[in-house]
């Protein structure tokens, strides 16, 4: 057996040569193409990712999982966010704070919670991707160049506004975790989102055989690619399901000090105690806001709704920081000035924020919320006997403080029409209850103001439903009444 021989390149035909040497010179081309290719399709992704960085300081969060959406807001609970936010990728630097000052770069307040709407909008190729989902680009464009397309459903149910309008590199320089800071969280919506990818086209020709038959057939199919929160429990107001960070709005740093000078510290509530510093303090936004704040709480000890929104709204005006604790009393002046619905919306979603061990179900939470609404809201709001009865009641107590003999009597004689329809619910019962002891104020008020046969027939109306089937119920009533005149030393006509 003879081995193979080497060829020898000097006894080569002369093309043969030339063709060899073609074919080695030519071998590294396709490599070389595909080079070209991945370097241009880099170049195009970090452009299209810088102009998003630019024109999208609203970017969702869908890429979040659980544990990221849970350290952001126990971050938000306590310090401002700070960002790197370059291209596509944003980093939360969770060590850009003062670890011995808490919210020195400002804090979050109170979310504010609103009706929401369920929202949507599809990205059908890679320019809508890096414009409408910039931070999922890296993820995926993959999809959306395989012809997927993407649909994101959201609900926002609140938002989370921080105390600080700017901030400045120069107040942060000092903290090594902010070196890398492009922006802050100025404020994030709360609510709930679904993600899922389908192909574009949808409808696939199918042939049938048999009794199947011959056709086309449009097949939609989705896949989900992650969820934050629960989209069906948004409409119900679920504190657990609908409460989850899914957008953030973002500002960019600014440049040089703060404008108080450098290394101010700016605490929220924070407030001079001697000397001349407490006139400063006073005369500047942040004392005015604290007296403004002030008035609302005495114009809701009046009752006086409308008067209490303008006071709360022209503490907010003057500095932000004065409404995280105003949430509560600003719901209740919602009700008393006759927006009772928008105040108990507004109510739950401020129980709901304060919650933060999340220990109380939604039906406790209505429960507070309804008892609120009932010593708040008008009897005319109510969509039940029981709530109007106890409201009302609530207004007959005001009108006797105010010795209002007219409006005691059409209060009374409203909750004597309704009373009678009370059930035996444990609700019924109690607002049974309070109306029986409250018309008895109203039937003297009612003398007091007028005639004594005027709170007669109401005190003896109010009898009859104490002691209901009981015969000769009015001559009891008549006697009571002349026994309470004489405690009560009312002259009356």
């Amino acid at each position: 057996m003879r081995l193979p021989q080497p060829v020898r390149r000097d006894v080569l035909p002369g093309a043969l040569v030339a063709a060899l040497l073609l074919a080695g010179c030519a071998a590294p081309a396709a490599p070389i193409a595909a080079g070209r290719e991945t370097m241009l399709a880099r170049t195009h992704v970090a452009a299209s990712c810088d102009e998003a960085a630019r024109n999208h300081d609203r970017p969702f969060v869908v890429e979040w999982d659980a544990t990221d959406l849970a350290s952001f807001e126990a971050k938000a609970a306590r310090d401002a966010i700070f960002v790197r936010y370059e291209g596509c990728a944003l980093e939360v630097l969770y060590g850009c704070s003062d670890a011995s000052v808490p919210g020195r770069f400002g804090r979050y307040g109170a979310p504010h919670f609103t009706s929401g709407t369920l929202q949507g909008f599809d990205v059908r190729d890679e320019g809508e991707l890096y414009a409408k989902l910039p931070l999922g680009a890296a993820s995926l464009s993959s999809r959306v160049r395989a012809g997927q397309s993407l649909r994101l459903r959201y609900f926002v149910s609140g938002v989370a506004t921080a105390t600080r309008d700017a901030l400045y590199r120069g107040e942060i320089a000092a903290q090594a975790g902010c070196a890398r800071a492009t922006h802050f969280v100025w404020s994030y919506n709360l609510g709930a989102f679904e993600l899922a990818s389908g192909a574009r086209a949808s409808a696939e020709a199918q042939a049938g055989i048999g009794s199947a038959g011959v056709g086309g057939s449009a097949r939609h199919e989705e896949e989900s690619l992650g969820n934050g929160g629960d989209l069906a429990s948004c409409r119900t107001q679920d504190q657990r399901g609908c409460r989850v960070p899914i957008r953030l709005a973002l500002r960019r740093i600014e440049d040089g000090e703060h404008p108080a000078g450098a290394g101010a510290v700016v605490v929220p509530g924070a407030a001079p105690v001697a000397g001349d510093g407490v006139a400063q303090w006073n005369a500047s936004p942040a004392g005015q806001a604290y007296a403004a704040v002030q008035d609302a709480i005495a114009k809701h000890a009046s009752r006086d709704g409308e008067a209490c929104l303008r006071s709360i709204d022209r503490a907010l005006a003057l500095d932000p920081r004065s409404g995280e604790n105003m949430g509560f009393v600003r719901a209740q002046c919602l009700m008393m000035a006759g927006r009772c619905d928008e105040g108990a919306r507004d109510l739950r979603g401020v129980i709901a924020s304060r919650d933060t061990a999340r220990t109380r179900s939604d039906e406790d939470i209505g429960r507070e919320v309804r008892a609120t609404a009932n010593r708040n809201c008008a009897s005319a709001s109510a969509t039940t006997d029981a709530d109007f009865v106890v409201r009302a009641s609530v207004e007959l107590l005001d009108a006797v403080k105010a010795v209002d003999g007219a409006r005691c009597r059409s209060i009374a004689g409203a909750m004597l029409e309704r009373m009678p329809r009370l059930g035996r619910t444990p609700d019924d019962l109690q607002a049974s209850s309070t109306g029986k002891s409250t018309l008895d104020e109203g039937a003297f008020c009612v003398a007091r103001a007028g005639r004594c046969a005027d709170g007669l027939a109401l005190y003896q109306r109010s009898y009859a439903l104490k002691l209901p089937n009981m015969s000769g119920v009015d001559k009891i009533a008549a006697q009571a009444w002349e026994t309470s005149i004489v405690q009560r030393k009312i002259e009356c006509r």
